[in-house]
This record gives C-alpha cells, sequence and structure tokens, in this order.
C-alpha cells in the first residue's frame, strides 16, 4: 500500500489497476498509461485539489490529467473535488483528457471545480471536465456516463476541438442556478467536436 494515489499510478503495470481506499488525497494525479482507478466510492475516496496549481493558462491546471497517444484509463468511484487555491484562474479544469487519450469516467461525484471563495468567480476557468482544446491544437475521447457534476464555475463538461469525441450518459448536472456572475454552460460540445448526448439531467445554467 501507498499514501498516494499517484504513487500507486507510478508504480502499476500498464494494464493494471489501483485500488484506493477511503480517505482524503490532496494531490494532482497524472496519467500516461493503461489503468483502472477504482475508489472505495464517491464520497468516501476523496481527491482533493492541492495546495498548489499551474494556473488556469496552463495545460496542467486540473486535479487529474490524462493524456498520451494510446492511453486508456478508467476511474470510476471518486469524489473530484476543488476549489482551486486562490482567486480567479487558480483552476481550469476538475479532470483534463487530451493528447489523443481515452478515459472511462463514471459513477463520481465533481464539486466545487472553481476558484476559492464563498461562491464562484466570474472569472472564464473551472471546467469539472474537459475532453480536448483547439486553442491547444489537442483532441481527447471519453465516456462520461453517472456522474454528479455540481457547483462548478464556467461549465460542466466541455468537448472541444476536431477529433475530440465523447459518449455523455445519465449524468447529473446542475449549475448556480440564475446568476449574474458568470455564464455558465452545462454541457459544451464546440470547435469541431463530436459527442453522444442522452438520459442527462441539466439544470440551473441562467445568467441574468
Amino acid at each position: 500500500p501507498y499514501n498516494k494515489i499517484q504513487d500507486g499510478i507510478d508504480r502499476v503495470i500498464p494494464g493494471g489497476t489501483v485500488h484506493v481506499a477511503a480517505g482524503t488525497y490532496a494531490e494532482q494525479l497524472d496519467i500516461t498509461k493503461d489503468i483502472s482507478i477504482i475508489g472505495a466510492g464517491a464520497g468516501q475516496s476523496i481527491v482533493q485539489a492541492p495546495s498548489t496549481l499551474p494556473a488556469s493558462s496552463e495545460v496542467t491546471s486540473a486535479i487529474v490529467l490524462v493524456h498520451g497517444a494510446g492511453v486508456e484509463a478508467e476511474i470510476t468511484g471518486f469524489t473530484i473535488t476543488g476549489p482551486g487555491p486562490s482567486g480567479c484562474g487558480s483552476i481550469r479544469a476538475g479532470v483534463y483528457v487530451y493528447d489523443s487519450a481515452y478515459l472511462n469516467l463514471h459513477d463520481n461525484k465533481l464539486i466545487d471545480i472553481r476558484d476559492s471563495g464563498a461562491t464562484i468567480s466570474g472569472c472564464q476557468n473551472g471546467v469539472a471536465i474537459s475532453v480536448g482544446r483547439a486553442v491547444w491544437s489537442t483532441s481527447g475521447t471519453a465516456t462520461i456516463k453517472d456522474n454528479v457534476i455540481i457547483n462548478y464555475q464556467k461549465g460542466a463538461i466541455v468537448v472541444d476541438n476536431t477529433g475530440s469525441d465523447a459518449l455523455i450518459t445519465g449524468n447529473m448536472i446542475t449549475g448556480a442556478g440564475t446568476t449574474g456572475i458568470t455564464a455558465q454552460n452545462g454541457i459544451q460540445i464546440s470547435r469541431g467536436a463530436t459527442a453522444t448526448i442522452a438520459s442527462n439531467t441539466v439544470s440551473g445554467n441562467s445568467y441574468h
């Protein structure tokens, strides 16, 4: 056993599984191999944003990074939570899939992917799940199924750039409700990306 999830990720062979006991793990996870990471259940195995993260303008500004051509990963049974360590621009994403990687993300909770403070800020960062990004000329693919996504800042799920694709089903996505702080997006498919979207409950994304 290890005290950090990343230690297990680094040491398991490609195609292996890391089982994570209940507890709170304040760390950034970097996944670059075929792997399954299985928690004790959402609300029990908690991955907390570390006290320092790269600024949201950086590729690596996320709690969980999944990247690399041919990489196929699975993450299930976790709460992945912010907030970021500071004000505007402190966290870009909760989970970021890029560089042609694939992620099967199911049966998790993603909470408070936002800047620090009592409420969301008006800054254009804080996306719970990000797949690909046109501005960085990178793409990814994902299955995003049966997750609960709440208290995000800018968006819940963003699939972006040509070559990015996702199957998005059965998720419960709840925005901040009517707010004048920022225009939130529940599910965004943009700039050439594709997706299949079915049986999600999306509410509370209302800028006024």
